[in-house]
């Protein structure tokens, strides 16, 4: 038996706004109406879930990427003259902030 306030409403009623006083085949009619509407719902949430992780596959290999090049151009920015020090530092700054906001990206998707 479901459980109901002093108003005679239980969980679903409130969530719906379905009380009673409707015949029995409204309530039904209603409460099919709810389910079609939640399955709904959490199929176009199952597949932008399944997009979103999709998506942050692809963009977490191309950081991944990105992760390799600025770990080379570190290594290398060892083995460079001290003029063009500042050319790798540039560059490998820039890479490093397109990695944390790619991250922050993929962060956000979950």
């Amino acid at each position: 038996m479901e459980a109901r306030d002093r108003r005679g409403t239980n969980e679903v009623s409130r969530f719906t706004g379905i009380h009673g006083g409707h015949p029995m085949a409204d309530r039904k009619e209603q409460y099919q109406e709810l389910m079609a509407k939640l399955e709904q719902q959490r199929d176009e949430l199952r597949l932008k879930m399944h997009l979103a992780k999709a998506e942050a596959k692809e963009e977490w290999e191309e950081l991944e990427k990105k992760w390799d090049r600025l770990k080379s151009r570190m290594g290398d920015a060892g083995d460079e003259a001290d003029d063009a020090w500042d050319d790798i530092q540039a560059a490998a700054g820039i890479l490093a902030d397109e990695i944390k906001k790619g991250y922050d990206r993929i962060r956000k998707a979950f």
